[in-house]
């Protein structure tokens, strides 16, 4: 498994350096490794939130505690939406392009820049990931 603070540096550095193929296989391979660790982040996110939900409202003394700590929790956990939904808006952006700069109509420059981009915004999921769960107490 790809370690959070390396995703980024992995895309940028297959683009760069070349996972086989020309730019636009390595734009391909590098949106394809980013978009499966986005789902993959996003699949265990969603198993620890609906955990954690769950035990909020358990150790409520009563209705009125539970929803008030509910409504903390998920006013804290918008950074990690807002994350997941900048990856993978990034990671499409990035992957419309791919075909642009494979015909020639949009210059290399920009899809590097695209997937720079899009590495950045997978690495500040995991960021907002782990900062919440630092908050919330982690399971």
């Amino acid at each position: 498994m790809v370690t959070r603070r390396c995703l980024g540096v992995l895309v940028v550095a297959c683009v760069a350096t070349g996972c086989g193929g020309g730019i636009v296989n390595r734009a391909e391979k590098s949106i394809r490794y980013a978009y499966a660790a986005t789902t993959a982040a996003r699949d265990g996110f969603v198993e620890w939130d609906r955990l954690h939900q769950a035990d909020l409202v358990a150790g409520a003394a009563n209705r009125e505690s539970g929803e008030a700590a509910l409504a903390a929790y998920r006013s804290r956990r918008q950074p990690v939406l807002r994350a997941f939904t900048a990856a993978y808006t990034t990671l499409a952006a990035a992957a419309a392009i791919v075909p642009l700069v494979a015909k020639g109509m949009r210059p290399e420059r920009d899809l590097v820049s695209l997937l720079a981009d899009a590495a950045a915004a997978v690495v500040e999921v995991r960021t907002a990931v782990d900062s919440l769960k630092a908050l919330g107490g982690a399971k």
